[in-house]
């Protein structure tokens, strides 16, 4: 027990505090006497890494450590050691985690818990690099530094900085302010909070708090530095770029050995075309940038830290790219720096993918808008061919055309969403490739397509096309180029391999028609017209002197360039013209081009431009390709720049070469050396080279877009198949022997020419600018050109590649047709037909103009070629109609007649049946009524067998079969079976009328008379049969047993009882002439008699005609024939209503009286104000067709007609039902008729008049009017008398005629006359009267039953 006692005692002794220890950290502590050497040790060690003695000082921290394990703070140094935090050192990272973690468990001090958190949270945060996991670990111990401290300044800042890195701005702002509030004096914070609002574009603000910076001396100077920098970026974005060389240049002078800010004002200086010291400045730059990547190689040699506050990188990769002595090797290694500083490690080694059918690739942009990148890679994400595209991107959304059709495939909007949620988001996306379309270019948000955010562990990353010139592997797995920009010699060293496309890297993307160039354009000015339009930081002393040497040798000519918007523009012509004048120019031979929209743009480098003269260093990409596009020679040279010793030109400087190769253009216009280029540009045929240039971008490949969409899928395709196979890492070449020519190209431009003369048949393959070509060139801001210059510029670029091809000739010759220019259309068909005379429609292409050249017989032979080459059955009525014409004109100019022009087209097609109506139309023209039924039967028979054999559907069918069972079972109770035949040969105004069209659109009185006539038979205890064009759904049996039959099936087999040919006595012809069939002709209209002989009017039962006026028209012989059985009414449709006195209705077709009404209305309503004219039915198509054939200027008539009907108080309400017309009529007090139409029936006076509306008519003598009104009509007593052409002849186009406008004055006055009577109640007996009359006397019972008399003889 003593033993114990006393060891417990010696224990209790050595753990006594035996002394109060304060550290370096000023932390006071107590201290037992085995404690005590440590802490001495520790003090000690503090004290030799104070003065850069840091092997003893790591060695003293050990012991302590050995002594007392437990003390936070030596846990602490001796981790900064080893993460290499503060001092140089090897890195031990795990070691150093360790350290840290041990010292936040013995930490006794919340200031010691902040600190060994706050540096963990920094080490994880280094190690982290990208990766999303590994940054919010580090955060979270951060965040923990800051809980244990609030007023850990150094914790806050680093969690400041860490939130902005993951885009997190609102709370990285929030814990800046709080550092701030701290240390108002805090420089670092200051910096970092006005990045933020760099950043967000907020530049006032940033610049705001970055001034404060430079001015206030107390800071440190390296924050002050900074600011300067950041400043002068700042200005920059703001395109203040005069106060952004001021500031560059202030840091330079303040801080001279600062390269960062010597390549800033480089940068400034090259944007303002300012080239002070420009050779000795670059020169500084590249030695400074070669010894940055020796320091940055080294440290990771010995696995050190190369953050950039470790190593400074003076130049960033674009950069480098605009600098003469950059050459190929320190280029790469500037871009794997940088990569290396952004991502913090090498990627680990070739993704693991998956094998699927079809792949999904992602392209990362910020351009998916208004942008040259933008236009480049639309096609790539809108029309995928191979892959599926997945469109990921950051860029702010605006609104344009190209944002749009990114957005028609599978869009990701990565668009202000930090880290986090972006790697949530393209996982989701299940991404096999991810193509970054950024990687160095302004704008790229690196972080994106870093490992830990992108999903590169199982999907490739392939940088192309924003950047010209390599990733930098690290992190990306290739890039994709072609073997001029990158030349295989070049690829040496490169650390990520490449993938070669067969032609240009660049997958341009134009619309066909804009610019669209005619031949006009291409003719040579009587002086040179250089250009280029390239944004002026690309601009560099040598190629300006070459410039400048080329102007002057060539006098007179002129030099455009792009001017930027002011501030920027101004500082530029300035200086540029200083430069000019330093070589001899006189500044007014530079010409600038303002900003205009991109097809204006277009369109003015094809007027203005001759030869597009490229710059050396960093040569023309998108610009380059507009010039090409608009048939401007891109003169250019095969690679300049490098070091003194390598001048072969890096990627940017090659990208013309390699668009002029693919273009098929480099023989003429790439050149190797500057004596060349200078010679060639200054004895350019350049006319002729302008004609190469246009037919090479329909004929080569670099222009065809689908054609690049396809390459790169198919070269990503096999990289991915390659990187499965076990040989990720080698050098993929991508279809290299893909031909240059193309029958798909082809093709497409033939589609394309086809689409813009306004042929629909097939979509074209080449896009016009936007995937809705209408929406694009209906764009307000940039319209585009014409129509009529876009077909003859598409049209021209067809032809100019394809001289030979038949369709470009013939859309060349079309294209200056439907521009009005049909002499210089004639060659170009002519030689069409000979390129292929095979082609029938070249052949009635060419006709067609000749006919109107007026050549007739050079017209008909074509027409007449092309009928024999299309052969039997060939059926187009436009086609037959214009041949029609031509021989009708030819045989008038050899004086033969009209007959033998017709006889001439019917020979062609004997069994062509409408060919056969037309010569019967003509012989019955001529009086030869006999030869014409004659043709006419036959032709009518030709056409019924014709379409009996097309009209095979089930239903047709089963409605046929249906009524001959119907027709036996009729006869069988001694019914009678009547057929109604309605084939209207094409003539019909009523497309697919039936029973059903009374309750949507209405009937004309013709086609509603067969409804209800029809109907009333039935009732009789007859089985009727209407043969027609009805549409389906009234196809068979109706309500009221009538059946509906197509005019196609009717069949003479167990023919009916009664057979009515309405409208068209021809039809009479199905009729077998041995059929014991009752035959009657229902006349509807005013036919032609010529036809109507006695032997064929003694073959008929009867002719059904409407009114003692229409059988007073028959020929003498007919008339003993007739029997008057006029339209009706059906009772059903029979209403009641107001009758209004000031209400007024037209209810006719529109050529039957109608401008003859509204010339009179503003009489009208100027003596009734409250008046108002409802006119129903309107112009149809079925009008307008009628119109457009039959009525000479018929436009013109409907335009005045349907201005007219805008007049106050008139309202158009077109075509009603039936049920809809009979209210109006009954609410109307008058229905209002001035016609000099030959009315047969007019049914709708007599519905108004059963309505109550009391007519007031033209009481027209060669009509069924006066018979139908009575004595209730109200119109003038004297009847109007005029030619049936005044209702749609133009009032000023009429002779003058006295009589008539006397007529219509006594109109306008009887209408309110009766109007005013009625308003005080003269006229209600009137109208009582009226409508008991015509409820009486028509209604279609009467008829049925006078037509029932006639088919049992009862009447004699």
């Amino acid at each position: 027990m003593r033993r114990l006692l006393a060891l417990l005692c010696v224990i209790h002794a050595e753990e006594e505090i035996v002394s109060i220890v304060t550290t370096a950290e000023g932390f006071e502590r107590g201290a037992t006497a085995r404690q005590l050497p440590a802490y001495d040790l520790y003090n000690r060690a503090v004290h030799a890494a104070s003065i850069n003695d840091m092997a003893p000082a790591v060695q003293m921290l050990e012991e302590a450590l050995t002594i007392f394990p437990e003390m936070p703070e030596a846990l602490i140094n001796l981790g900064n050691f080893y993460g290499d935090l503060s001092g140089d050192g090897k890195m031990e990272l795990s070691h150093a985690i360790d350290l840290y973690q041990k010292a936040i468990q013995y930490a006794d001090f919340p200031r010691i818990t902040a600190q060994a958190e706050s540096n963990l949270g920094n080490l994880l945060q280094r190690r982290a690099g990208k990766d999303l996991q590994g940054l919010a670990e580090a955060a979270e111990h951060l965040e923990k530094a800051v809980q244990a401290d609030p007023t850990f300044m150094d914790a806050r800042f680093n969690l400041a900085t860490l939130l902005q890195d993951l885009n997190r701005i609102p709370e990285a702002r929030a814990q800046y302010r709080a550092v701030l509030e701290l240390d108002p004096t805090h420089g670092n914070a200051r910096l970092n909070l006005a990045n933020t609002y760099f950043e967000a574009g907020a530049s006032d603000e940033a610049a705001k708090i970055q001034w404060t910076l430079v001015d206030d001396d107390s800071i440190a100077e390296s924050v002050r530095l900074n600011a300067l920098n950041n400043l002068g970026q700042t200005y920059r974005d703001a395109n203040r770029h005069g106060m952004a060389e001021e500031v560059f240049q202030r840091a330079v002078e303040l801080f001279p050995e600062d390269f960062t800010s010597l390549a800033n004002l480089l940068i400034a200086r090259r944007t303002l075309c300012n080239w002070w010291m420009y050779e000795d400045t670059q020169r500084l730059l590249v030695d400074a940038a070669r010894k940055a990547c020796d320091l940055l190689d080294e440290r990771l040699a010995r696995n050190a830290s190369i953050h950039r506050r470790d190593v400074q990188l003076p130049l960033m990769p674009y950069d480098a790219s605009l600098l003469q002595y950059v050459d190929l090797v320190l280029g790469r290694r500037v871009a794997a720096a940088r990569t290396l500083q952004s991502f913090g490690k090498r990627k680990a080694g070739p993704p693991q993918l998956k094998r699927r059918t079809q792949l999904r690739v992602g392209y990362l942009s910020f351009d998916f808008r208004e942008h040259p990148m933008g236009y480049l890679t639309r096609r790539l994400v809108s029309d995928p061919v191979y892959v599926q595209a997945v469109a990921l991107s950051y860029g702010e959304d605006d609104a344009s055309n190209n944002r749009a059709r990114a957005k028609r495939g599978e869009f990701v909007e990565l668009f202000d969403v930090d880290a986090t949620k972006a790697h949530a988001l393209m996982q989701h996306a299940d991404l096999d490739v991810i193509v970054d379309l950024m990687t160095h270019t302004r704008g790229a948000r690196l972080e994106l397509a870093s490992e830990s955010v992108a999903p590169s562990g199982s999907s490739l990353m392939v940088s192309y096309l924003g950047y010209p010139g390599v990733a930098g592997g690290v992190h990306w797995d290739y890039t994709l180029a072609d073997r001029v920009v990158l030349p295989p010699e070049h690829a040496k060293g490169i650390e990520e391999p490449l993938i070669y496309l067969p032609f240009s890297y660049q997958a341009n993307d134009y619309a066909p028609s804009s610019p669209a160039i005619l031949e006009q354009d291409l003719v040579p000015q009587k002086y040179i017209r250089y250009c280029n339009i390239n944004q002026v930081d690309k601009y560099e002393p040598v190629s300006w002197g070459l410039w400048m040497n080329i102007l002057r040798k060539t006098p007179g000519s002129t030099l455009a360039l792009y001017r930027m918007r002011d501030p920027l523009g101004a500082h530029v012509v300035r200086h540029l013209s200083e430069e000019a004048e330093v070589r001899g120019i006189h500044p007014h031979r530079i010409k600038w081009f303002e900003r205009l929209p991109r097809k204006q743009h277009a369109q003015r480098i094809a007027s203005q431009c001759d030869l597009f003269l490229d710059h050396l260093l960093y040569g023309a990409h998108t610009t380059g390709a507009d010039a090409l596009w608009a048939a401007v020679p891109l003169l250019t040279i095969s690679g300049w720049g490098g070091s003194l010793k390598d001048q072969a030109g890096r990627f940017s400087s090659r990208v013309g070469a390699s668009l002029v190769r693919s273009l098929g253009m480099d023989k003429y216009v790439l050149m190797d050396t500057l004596r060349d280029f200078e010679d060639v540009a200054v004895t350019v045929p350049r006319h002729k080279l302008r004609e190469v240039t246009f037919a090479a971008t329909a004929r080569e490949p670099l222009f065809d877009a689908g054609n690049s969409v396809s390459n790169v899928e198919r070269a990503l395709q096999a990289v991915y198949e390659v990187t499965l196979a076990g040989a990720y890492g080698f050098h993929v070449v991508s279809d290299p022997r893909q031909k240059r020519q193309s029958d798909r190209r082809r093709d497409c431009w033939r589609r394309q020419a086809a689409h813009a003369l306004g042929g629909n048949e097939e979509t074209p393959c080449l896009d016009d600018a936007d995937y809705a070509v209408n929406i694009d060139y209906k764009n307000e801001s940039d319209p585009g050109p014409s129509l009529e210059r876009i077909r003859e510029g598409t049209s021209h670029r067809f032809v100019a590649a394809y001289p030979q091809d038949p369709n470009a000739l013939a859309f060349r010759g079309l294209s200056y047709h439907l521009n009005g220019d049909n002499e210089a259309a004639v060659p170009y068909l002519r030689k069409a037909c000979g390129e292929a005379p095979w082609t029938s429609h070249f052949w009635f292409n060419y006709a067609h103009v000749l006919r109107q050249l007026e050549r007739p017989h050079d017209a008909a032979a074509a027409y007449l070629t092309g009928y024999r080459v299309a052969g039997r059955g060939f059926a187009d009525d436009a086609i037959r109609s214009n041949l029609e014409e031509a021989i009708r004109a030819s045989c008038k100019v050899e004086k033969r007649s009209e007959l033998d022009a017709l006889f001439t087209l019917s020979a062609l097609e004997p069994e062509n049946d409408n060919r056969r109506l037309g010569v019967g139309a003509a012989l019955d023209d001529l009086g030869r009524g006999s030869e014409a039924l004659e043709e006419w039967f036959h032709a009518v028979r030709l056409r019924h067998a014709t379409l009996q054999q097309q009209h095979t559907a089930a239903n047709e069918l089963r409605a046929r079969t249906e009524a001959y069972h119907a027709r036996i079972a009729a006869r069988q109770r001694n019914k009678l079976v009547i057929a109604i035949f309605c084939d209207e040969y094409g003539q019909t105004w009523w497309p697919a009328w039936g029973p059903s069209s009374l309750a949507t659109n209405g009937l004309g009185g013709s086609e509603e008379a067969v409804v209800f006539v029809a109907r009333e038979l039935v009732k009789l205890g007859h089985s009727v049969e209407v043969y027609n064009e009805c549409a389906d759904d009234d196809l068979g049996l109706d309500s009221y047993g009538i059946r509906w039959l197509r005019h196609a099936t009717y069949q003479d087999e167990e023919p009916p009882d009664v057979f009515v040919a309405w409208r068209y006595h021809v039809s009479t012809a199905v009729v077998s002439p041995t059929s014991n069939v009752k035959v009657y002709a229902w006349l509807q209209d005013l036919p032609g008699y010529n036809s109507w002989t006695p032997t064929f009017c003694d073959g008929l039962s009867g002719i059904f005609t409407l009114s003692q006026f229409h059988t007073r028209s028959l020929p003498s012989h007919a008339q003993s024939k007739a029997y008057e059985t006029p339209n009706g009414i059906d009772p059903t449709f029979l209403r009641d209503g107001m009758n209004k006195w000031d209400l007024f209705v037209y209810g006719s077709a529109p050529n039957r009286g109608l401008y003859d009404l509204l010339l009179v209305w503003p009489r009208v309503k100027a003596a009734i104000p409250s008046a108002v004219l409802k006119v129903y039915y309107g112009f149809s198509k079925a009008v307008v067709k009628w119109g457009k054939q039959h009525v000479p200027m018929f436009d013109e008539w409907r335009n005045e007609v349907e201005r007219l009907l805008e007049q106050d108080g008139v309202i158009l309400e077109g075509m009603v039902p039936h049920d809809t017309l009979a209210q109006a009529y009954a609410s109307a007090g008058f229905y209002l008729y001035p016609t000099t139409y030959p009315e047969t029936g007019c049914v709708s006076v007599m519905k108004a008049m059963a309505m109550g509306a009391i007519p007031i008519t033209s009481r027209y003598a060669e009509s069924v009017v006066p018979e139908l009104t009575d004595v209730y009509d109200l119109g003038p007593a004297s009847p109007r008398v005029a030619g049936t052409q005044v209702p749609v002849t133009l009032l000023n186009w009429r002779p003058p005629d006295p009589v008539d406008d006397a007529w219509r004055d006594a109109y306008a006055s009887s209408i309110v006359d009766a109007a005013r009577k009625a308003r005080d109640g003269a006229l209600d007996g009137h109208r009582r009267d009226m409508k008991a009359y015509a409820r009486e006397r028509f209604l279609w019972k009467h008829v049925a039953k006078r037509w029932e008399d006639h088919f049992l003889g009862k009447v004699v």
